[in-house]
């Protein structure tokens, strides 16, 4: 097959700390192009320089303008027309389909992350209704996400499939002992265990509920953990953003132990999780989550929020713990489960490794999607 991949690229970032959307499109590529098919990707970012994925020979990448999007649509539009395809794979822009639908004779899949947004305003300006009335079939990766989708259009229902993403469980695997304690050591931590957030600091993500939760474990042991975030860098102090304002207070006023990594590169993700005893999402809204089942391959369980996307990853006590979201309480008493039940830790680590390598790694992931983009023909 003869496949595009046109990448939303909705933020500028750099080579090195692509999101994780746009990391797994590129993985995603590299599997079919492996498989013997012809893949083109069209992003806004120099996909070129992902690591891993130079001189692929059956993949080919064209940067797009990082402009309004009108622009970037009207350079993708040269794309579709230089070639004949077998399939377009549209992620995320939606607003795109009814144009690039105009231009080609093949499928038109709209992938849907979430977070859609209500506001009929809103939906117009980004032509999101009728994208997703013209798109061949659309992709999504939960039953949560698939639920916003059908109380948007609940005519999409039967072109809709929920496929998740994958990951790379011969390089996310528990090991690199020895990078980890450095990631320690660099990081001031010493020996004490890292409870490991990864994200932004919206209100959302819920690292002020495990601030909170952290600070209400007993003294003995809140004084041997330490919560690392990655993907930030810690709020200044004269913020006025609310919850910036809190996350900080909490870290330099209230004493709740914390250590900064900020955005790291892709090839540091395997240590930084084999520093963790556990990982943390504490989100009140999380379509997919992407990083418990990165640190489950790491041999790293996850304590997730029930009511998101993530409660489709995690089976309870089985490859890690789910709480109710923004219960600070419930969390508690989840670290300290974990803290003071080693065999239950354990337990955990290992079942979440296996259920990365039997349902999310990408060999197995890309067989999905090549299947499901065959049954279009």
């Amino acid at each position: 097959m003869q496949i595009l991949i046109i990448s939303r690229g909705i933020t500028p970032v750099t080579t090195t700390s692509l999101s994780t959307a746009e990391r797994s499109l590129y993985r995603l590529g590299r599997e079919l192009s492996q498989m013997g098919h012809d893949i083109a990707i069209t992003s806004p970012h120099f996909a070129h320089q992902v690591s891993g994925m130079r001189n692929k020979d059956r993949i080919r990448f064209y940067l797009t303008n990082h402009g309004h999007p009108q622009q970037q649509l009207e350079e993708i539009c040269k794309f579709l027309r230089k070639w004949e395809w077998d399939l377009v794979h549209v992620d995320g822009a939606l607003g795109h389909i009814p144009k690039i639908k105009t231009i080609v004779k093949c499928p038109v899949v709209g992938f849907v992350y979430g977070g859609l947004p209500v506001d009929q305003k809103a939906r117009d300006l980004l032509h999101l209704d009728k994208g997703i009335e013209q798109a061949d079939a659309l992709l999504c990766h939960s039953e949560r996400v698939k639920g916003e989708i059908l109380a948007a259009s609940p005519a999409a229902a039967a072109k809709t499939t929920v496929l998740g993403s994958g990951v790379d469980t011969s390089f996310f695997q528990p090991r690199l002992a020895g990078k980890a304690k450095a990631i320690l050591q660099a990081s001031g931590i010493g020996m004490r265990k890292v409870l490991l957030f990864t994200g932004r600091l919206e209100r959302e993500k819920g690292l002020v509920s495990l601030q909170k939760a952290v600070f209400a474990l007993p003294a003995e042991l809140r004084s041997k953990i330490v919560i690392l975030v990655v993907g930030q860098d810690a709020p200044a102090g004269q913020t006025t953003e609310p919850n910036r304002k809190e996350i900080h207070d909490l870290w330099t006023t209230k004493g709740c132990p914390m250590a900064w990594l900020g955005s790291r590169p892709p090839h540091e993700f395997p240590a930084i999780y084999n520093a963790a005893f556990v990982h943390v999402c504490s989100s009140s809204y999380e379509p997919f989550n992407l990083a418990s089942i990165e640190a489950g391959a790491c041999g790293v369980p996850t304590i997730g929020s029930t009511g998101s996307g993530i409660e489709e990853l995690i089976q309870h006590e089985e490859n890690g713990l789910l709480t109710p979201s923004g219960d600070v309480n419930a969390l508690r008493v989840a670290i300290e489960r974990l803290l003071t039940e080693p065999d239950l830790a354990a337990k955990l680590g290992a079942n979440a490794r296996q259920h990365a390598v039997d349902r999310w790694d990408w060999s197995l992931v890309a067989d999905r999607y090549l299947a499901f983009y065959e049954s279009l023909k």
